[in-house]
């Protein structure tokens, strides 16, 4: 893969070479307020850009570093435990819309799957990441990962794996998809940004070491990105047994209590497949509800389409009583 540099969408709003784009309020405030104001708007704009692009150009080249590591973590003469010709994915859907979303709904799974990136084309789903290079920090290449992961769900995403969730997230009136509702949710992975070979359970099983590197490494990462996105709700669905180990939380946040959780919703028929959620604080003091949804081999695969959506309403009922 080869970097193409590009100037910068700001640069016409006289703030310099900064590439990437604003978000289109961002936008639309720059240019309701250059032509009065110029000299202190544009300070002003200029700050708030810096700010949101900074903090996010730098999870970006995090998860680079956490990229290139990983390509290193192979045991000599084995074939290499990253999937090839990928990317690492920070977050799937669109960053911009997240953030003028009422309502902020991360999901979390274990780590990208390598359907992400088939091998007749293994940047289908990500083609402005064809322009990225990992080794390589600067703003515009960045911006190319970036646009690549906000364009997730708007190229050909693997929709078979997200079914599951974005029933869920309709329920909250959000989706991952542009379109009908009011917010936009995005997916996170909580062990790590890197897609691997083989999955998750047999790097754990062949390579250890490995997967304990990833997984420090990507946690931390995670955490990090949690507290920059500020969410009201994180839905996880996978295997409990990476939530937790002896009633110990292995949630990156502070605050998280132990395992089991209080149980906010269980169907009759399935007593043994509580939904279970816990309040935390982040670091700034923002409240988040946890939720854990039970999975099988995709999220929520232990429910029906039709049960999700009373999940949902029970969830809404007791964690956001005033929504």
């Amino acid at each position: 893969m080869t970097s193409r540099s590009s100037p910068g969408s700001i640069a016409r709003l006289g703030l310099g070479s900064i590439s990437g784009s604003l978000c289109s309020r961002q936008l639309h405030i720059a240019q309701l307020h250059i032509a009065p104001y110029c000299c202190v708007h544009i300070a002003v704009v200029k700050a708030m850009w810096l700010r949101h692009t900074f903090t996010m150009q730098k999870l970006l080249i995090d998860a680079a570093e956490a990229y290139l590591a990983a390509l290193k973590l192979s045991p000599p003469g084995t074939p290499s435990i990253v999937v090839p010709d990928s990317v690492p994915i920070l977050y799937f859907g669109d960053s911009c819309k997240y953030f003028e979303s009422k309502l902020k709904i991360l999901t979390v799974g274990k780590n990208p799957s390598g359907h992400e990136f088939p091998a007749v084309n293994p940047l289908l789903r990500f083609p402005a990441a064809r322009s990225w290079n990992p080794s390589i920090c600067t703003r515009s290449n960045t911006a190319n990962l970036k646009t690549a992961l906000d364009e997730y769900f708007k190229k050909n995403p693997y929709n078979n794996w997200f079914m599951n969730f974005e029933t869920a997230l309709r329920g909250f009136d959000a989706s991952y998809y542009a379109g009908e509702f009011t917010n936009t949710a995005l997916h996170t992975d909580l062990l790590s940004p890197v897609a691997t070979n083989p999955i998750w359970t047999g790097l754990l099983n062949a390579h250890p070491m490995a997967a304990k590197a990833l997984s420090t490494c990507g946690m931390t990462l995670w955490s990090d990105l949690i507290e920059k996105l500020q969410p009201d709700i994180i839905l996880f669905s996978f295997g409990g047994n990476y939530l937790h180990s002896k009633g110990r939380s292995l949630i990156p946040l502070s605050g998280v209590a132990p395992w089991p959780w209080p149980t906010r919703f269980v169907f009759s028929s399935k007593p043994k497949v509580p939904i279970t959620s816990c309040p935390v604080k982040l670091k700034g003091g923002k409240a988040v509800h946890l939720v854990f949804a039970p999975a099988g081999v995709k999220p929520l695969q232990m429910f029906t389409s039709l049960q999700i959506p009373l999940i949902v309403k029970g969830l809404k009922r007791q964690l956001l009583p005033y929504w």
